[in-house]
């Protein structure tokens, strides 16, 4: 009962703020109830709840965050005027620049996110693993010894 009410409340929580901080909270919630058949297996759901954690660090990391855009004016020869201008958005690791209507590309952020939440995956993955085969290994060292 626990896990579902947890599991709700990020999802509630999730939705209420989805347009600011929810949406790695609605899909940890939404993942939790569609794992809560596996919910007592750890190498099952705990690489599958760090997935949107880790996407939406990565996500940030390369993101345009903040955007400005300066214009200038520029009197041609002729004495016809026109706006010149240039936008500079900043990311933590990158600043992305371009003309007075330049969109920053997202594409880099979220293959950034993807590639960042499947390494993490596959890294607590291989650790729980790793960690169940030692456990086996020690549990069985005693037999052996007791024969």
């Amino acid at each position: 009962v626990l896990y579902v009410a947890v599991a709700l409340i990020l999802l509630a929580f999730g939705y209420l703020a989805l347009f600011s901080i929810g949406w790695p909270f609605a899909l940890t919630g939404i993942l939790m109830l569609a794992l809560i058949g596996e919910r007592r297996r750890a190498k099952v759901l705990a690489p599958a709840l760090a997935w949107p954690w880790a996407f939406t660090l990565g996500y940030i990391l390369v993101a345009p965050l903040g955007c400005s855009t300066s214009a200038m004016p520029q009197i041609a020869e002729g004495g016809r005027a026109s706006i010149e201008g240039s936008t500079r958005c900043n990311a933590v690791f990158f600043t992305y620049a371009g003309g007075a209507d330049y969109q920053p590309p997202l594409l880099p952020a979220v293959l950034t996110g993807v590639a960042l939440a499947t390494a993490a995956s596959l890294a607590i993955s291989w650790a729980l693993r790793r960690r169940q085969s030692q456990g086996a290994t020690v549990a069985s060292e005693p037999e052996a010894s007791a024969a």
